[in-house]
């Protein structure tokens, strides 16, 4: 009898033994098939709550008195007001271009004291003057393509080198209702951060912490909107899950 009970009870084991072997396989294979089909699900989820939080960020609905770093510029020029705008910023209106009132898509921007009268008794002839035109196109496109939108346009994706010409996008891109995030015309393809027009690297406004290359793929350049502040980040190539429908990017013509 015990010898008849062993060889069950090893029977019942080995048989156990292959029941929790074959829930493990069944696990495994739901997890496999079903991974391609939640994986988009997740990702989705992902996508809205991080876009539910910028748009909560950008509404100012955060901690009242944070602040993201690169904003002082930001906050001070806000302050300045039209005066600024008019004055020091050289962002004056050019007959034939229409004002950004008249077309808020685009805004212009002429190099301050380049368009001084000689007089008679000068010797020269003044350097023409250089306008810089900027137009805002919406878009859910990556980097890669704006810019070679812009390149196709006759202009080049934005540069920005200087506090006042920061301004004058920021300008630009108040008009633009909704939208929250625009591509900027450098990446950091060849090693650090540099305009991809050649322009040289004199100014930039990043956003706290920024640039951190929090994925490691985050070689592009894009300016948006927290807490009211425009500022800098490193992103990835294509971010258009999370900011899908307030994005775009900025030709900048030279005329």
């Amino acid at each position: 009898m015990k010898r008849q009970y062993g060889r069950n009870q090893w029977k019942v084991t080995l048989l156990n033994l292959g029941v929790i072997l074959l829930i493990i396989l069944v696990l495994a294979a739901a997890v496999f098939f079903a991974y391609p089909h939640v994986k988009p699900v997740w990702d989705e989820f992902r996508a809205e709550r991080e876009a539910a939080k910028l748009e909560e960020e950008a509404r100012g609905e955060g901690e009242p008195g944070e602040e993201s770093g690169g904003g002082e510029f930001s906050a001070a020029m806000a302050q300045s007001g039209n005066d600024q705008a008019d004055g020091e910023t050289g962002g004056e209106e050019v007959p034939g271009e229409g004002s950004p009132e008249e077309n808020p898509g685009e805004s212009v921007y002429g190099e301050e004291g380049s368009g001084e009268d000689l007089g008679e008794g000068d010797q020269g002839e003044p350097e023409e003057e250089k306008i810089h035109r900027y137009e805002f196109v919406p878009s859910d496109g990556n980097w890669e393509e704006a810019m070679a939108a812009a390149l196709e346009a006759g202009g080049y994706l934005v540069t920005i080198t200087s506090p006042e010409e920061e301004y004058e996008i920021e300008q630009l891109m108040e008009q633009q209702e909704g939208y929250i995030v625009v591509w900027l015309g450098a990446s950091k393809l060849s090693g650090d951060f540099a305009w991809e027009n050649g322009e040289a690297w004199v100014y930039d406004n990043w956003a706290e912490g920024e640039p951190n290359n929090e994925t490691g793929s985050e070689d592009f350049l894009l300016m948006y909107r927290v807490k009211q502040v425009w500022c800098w980040n490193d992103v990835d190539v294509d971010v258009s899950a999370y900011y899908k429908g307030r994005m775009g990017y900025i030709i900048e013509y030279e005329e």
